[in-house]
């Protein structure tokens, strides 16, 4: 990510937004806070939007929002940003994992025989990337089931699976504005989107040292508030959301044609619906992996891998679960590579990474 690059082509905006939320004097609690919440609900076909400081608080508010505490068991995915199983911690709970498909999918076959076998109190469903995978069967046996569901939509911003978009048929779906993100706040920033009034009421107490609408303290909450700078920005950003998230399509598609052909290598499955490329994640033999990264590095290229170690394996969720062994995402997670992509790279050097990639294949 280059957020030098994208912060000098909207300079001038930036700069004229922060200085109207200071000189207000209100920098929490303003406009530009209702603003925003407003515009994302509106953006993803949802009747709430709670501004909250960070999606990893979107995720500890809205698994409080449903009940989740301790001695729950909330079934998830083991290929994610530990932020998804920490939060689950964080309210006293335990993940349940399920392990993925053979293509880095969730497996739905799995989720549902866990939810028939054992006692699950809510899921947390992850959508990776920036793809809004389709979970609509394991979501209707949940909602049958009377299971809580949380969508970690902290990559699928402005994200549809071609049948559905976030939050819908489900209680909760949290949102990042991380400065990583495709739509970036310049600090932590997070949203909750809910089509339930008791949801929309509970986030709001929580959000707030648990204060209600008559401004008493009525049950212990936190202090997670999404700033009015953060909110201003994330106002200007969104008027050229879809500009970058079609340079990032644009991007992604230069790089399926430049490794198609390329034994050893291939994107993960990309799906149907509008996936907006949050990152550019390809398999490549585990082999070759290593020496790939090495070989782009002296290339000057950056790239990353998301994620190196399956969440059940990370130590304080292992101490926590006890030790279980997910041979899927194991065997992927020795694979994946991620490429840059991100709406500010120019045609150059998407060249560059391209013809790298075909010149180390030979």
């Amino acid at each position: 990510m280059r957020l030098d690059r994208q912060y000098l082509s909207i300079k001038n905006d930036i700069l004229r937004d922060i200085d109207e939320v200071l000189s207000s004097g209100q920098v929490l609690q303003s406009k530009h806070v209702a603003e925003i919440e407003r515009k994302v609900s509106k953006l993803h076909s949802t009747k709430f939007g709670i501004g909250v400081n960070s999606g990893t608080d979107a995720l500890k508010l809205s698994l409080r929002a449903c009940g989740i505490s301790a001695g729950h068991k909330v079934l998830t995915t083991p290929l994610s940003f530990i932020a998804s199983s920490s939060a689950i911690i964080s309210v006293g709970a335990s993940p349940v994992f399920a392990d993925v498909s053979d293509d880095m999918h969730p497996d739905a076959q799995k989720y549902l025989e866990i939810m028939h076998t054992e006692k699950i109190d809510a899921l947390l469903l992850v959508h990776l990337y920036g793809r809004l995978y389709d979970y609509s069967e394991v979501i209707d046996e949940a909602n049958r089931l009377s299971i809580p569901v949380i969508e970690d939509c902290a990559q699928a911003f402005g994200a549809n699976s071609g049948k559905r978009h976030i939050g819908q048929h489900v209680d909760v779906a949290c949102l990042s504005f991380d400065p990583m993100k495709v739509m970036a706040a310049y600090g932590s920033a997070g949203m909750i989107l809910t089509n339930s009034k008791h949801i929309d009421s509970k986030v709001r107490k929580l959000r707030y040292h648990g204060r209600d609408e008559t401004r008493e303290f009525v049950e212990v909450g936190d202090n997670s508030q999404l700033s009015s700078i953060q909110a201003s920005i994330l106002l200007t950003k969104l008027k050229r959301h879809s500009v970058w998230t079609h340079k990032r399509i644009e991007i992604a598609k230069r790089y399926n044609e430049a490794i198609k052909d390329i034994g050893g290598m291939r994107p993960v499955e990309q799906g149907n619906g509008n996936h907006v490329f949050h990152k550019y994640v390809m398999l490549v033999e585990e082999t070759k992996r290593d020496e790939l990264v090495e070989y782009l590095k002296k290339n000057g290229i950056g790239s990353a891998i998301h994620y190196s170690t399956p969440l059940h394996k990370v130590s304080f969720i292992e101490n926590k679960i006890g030790k279980i062994t997910l041979p899927n995402v194991e065997k992927l997670c020795k694979m994946t590579l991620s490429l840059p992509i991100y709406a500010e790279l120019t045609d150059l050097e998407v060249d560059h990474i391209c013809g790298s990639l075909r010149r180390f294949a030979g």
